[in-house]
């Protein structure tokens, strides 16, 4: 591999959660979460409050959308560089994650769409109340929920069997095999709060390091077979 690759995937590999981790606090600085939005009804009041809320801290919002479209961007790097460390060893594994993570990254094209931009949208209208009601009528359209539901939903499992190539590759150990699953575990069936946010953030990077590091060092050779062992064993 080359350097210009090495750098580039193994930076990904960490960047991608991280910026996706502060976007995510950023975010919920401009439009704090609340109990209906959370686990409770969501209506056109709490809809009205979280444009408004969105409109009064717009610079805010605008820099959680820009850290979320970077960090994106860099999910493309990064899944393709724990494929190749992990694919000669893991293959199904390897495969399966890829192929979920690209299902991510779309994802993350609709959410950014969706979400950000719309909500840009919206919160700058006149009526906010009409602009609630465009709101939850485009959230719960069937075409958009069948755009959002298998790709940004189904895609963010993609760290579980990336984490199991990575570790039948041998290229992290067990320790941060358990940080990865777990993390997504908990940000799929917890939510986006600023606690569960957090977790997952320190989680994925702590998880991801090991790999990243191998992908920097140049430790993995793809080519190998999968019984020869490699430096980031510990």
């Amino acid at each position: 591999m080359g350097r210009t690759v090495r750098i580039v995937g193994g930076a990904s590999i960490v960047l991608a959660p991280l910026l996706f981790g502060i976007g995510d606090q950023v975010r919920m600085v401009a439009d704090p979460p609340t109990e209906a939005g959370i686990v409770g009804e969501y209506g056109i009041e709490e809809a009205t409050a979280s444009l408004a809320m969105i409109n009064a801290n717009r610079a805010t919002f605008v820099v959680a959308s820009y850290l979320f479209y970077v960090a994106m961007l860099l999910t493309i790097p990064a899944l393709l560089a724990i494929w190749r460390i992990s694919v000669a060893r893991a293959p199904r594994w390897a495969w399966t994650g890829a192929v979920l993570a690209m299902l991510f990254a779309l994802g993350q094209v609709v959410h950014l769409v969706g979400h950000f931009a719309m909500s840009q949208v919206f919160a700058a209208h006149d009526d906010l109340t009409t602009a609630a009601e465009l709101t939850l009528a485009a959230e719960s359209n069937a075409f958009i929920m069948a755009l959002f539901v298998p790709l940004y939903l189904v895609g963010l499992l993609a760290t579980i069997p990336q984490a199991v190539g990575l570790r039948r590759a041998r290229v992290i150990p067990l320790w941060a095999t358990l940080c990865l699953v777990a993390g997504t575990v908990l940000f799929v069936v917890a939510g986006s709060t600023p606690a569960t946010s957090a977790i997952w953030t320190v989680l994925l990077v702590t998880g991801l390091a090991p790999a990243a590091s191998a992908m920097l060092r140049g430790a993995v050779d793809p080519a190998a077979p999968r019984t020869q062992p490699v430096a980031a064993t510990a």
